[in-house]
């Protein structure tokens, strides 16, 4: 049982863009206050929702076109086995790793709590080999395959705690 995916490799450009969006949206709300207090018709006001309405599609359909490159970038392969861990081409066993964690936290196309979607990268791996601290994050691309990580993870702590024991 094995699963074949990425390394994910998170960019700052994402950070930039967020405060981009914050500044206009809070820059949008002061201009309809502003619009409001000097006393524009209700037409008026009715089109500056209507701007802002179409503003957030715009962004939404940009976050979406854009997928998981807006956060950063995809890198190396790695696959994930209960057996072992491969990273590009290098096979390293399991009972090699020391403090293996494997985290199984979104799914590219998972609703978020409040608006937009997970891209898929925010999920890692975490253990010690040859005395280095290693931190990956990869990427799930479904629903389907989220699940099917969960399961495989499940099956690796599993065997961990019947060889610990």
């Amino acid at each position: 049982m094995e699963y074949d995916t990425f390394i994910f490799e998170k960019s700052d450009n994402k950070v930039s863009a967020d405060i981009m969006d914050t500044f206009g949206i809070f820059a949008f709300i002061g201009l309809c206050i502003i619009f409001y207090l000097i006393g524009i018709p209700g037409i008026g006001l009715g089109a500056i929702v209507l701007i802002g309405i179409s503003l957030f599609k715009l962004k939404m359909d940009s976050d979406v076109k854009k997928g998981i490159n807006r956060f950063g970038s995809l890198k190396a392969t790695i696959t994930i086995s209960t057996e072992y861990l491969k990273i590009r081409d290098v096979k390293i066993p399991l009972e090699q790793l020391q403090d293996l964690v494997i985290y199984v936290d979104e799914y590219s196309g998972m609703s978020k709590s409040i608006i937009g979607n997970h891209h898929g990268g925010n999920n890692e791996i975490t253990f010690r080999h040859q005395e280095k601290e290693v931190s990956i994050n990869y990427l799930i691309k479904s629903k389907k395959d989220f699940e099917f990580v969960e399961a495989l993870v499940e099956q690796i702590e599993d065997q961990t705690n019947a060889n610990n024991s």
